[in-house]
């Protein structure tokens, strides 16, 4: 009966190694296709984190672009305001002047400004003519 028995257990040891072999080879091939995998997905990954970085930086340069716009056009704005006081102030103190000029001149002068003053606004206008009692045709 011994025969038997030593027969069986190499047999089992047999089978035994034969399952592991299967098992490690198994085992090695799962390993593979799952570092394959995992590779394949970082490369995805980090194509897709290209991608989104590439995203971000284009709309990040448009949002810069669009606000240096709007400062470069306020500052056009503000730089127009600042002439447009300047010329109305300056404006302002030429009438300024010019009233204290005719106020002190006398009142000679001030009817022939004013006189002179409507003559040139009518002859702007087509046929506008008017004659005045001092006979001056405007």
């Amino acid at each position: 009966m011994e025969d038997t028995t030593l027969k069986t257990n190499r047999d089992e040891a047999g089978l035994i190694s034969s399952l592991r072999k299967s098992s490690a080879h198994k085992k090695t091939v799962i390993i593979k296709k799952a570092d394959d995998e995992i590779r394949k997905l970082e490369r995805s990954y980090i194509s897709d984190i290209e991608k989104l970085k590439k995203k971000i930086n284009d709309e990040t340069t448009g949002k810069i672009d669009q606000e240096l716009s709007k400062i470069r056009n306020r500052a056009l704005i503000e730089k127009k305001k600042l002439q447009l006081r300047i010329i109305e102030d300056f404006i302002a103190t030429m009438i300024e002047e010019a009233i204290r000029e005719l106020r002190t001149s006398g009142k000679d002068r001030y009817k022939e400004f004013l006189l002179d003053s409507v003559d040139e606004s009518l002859s702007q206008i087509k046929g506008g003519r008017l004659w005045f009692t001092s006979q001056k045709r405007i």
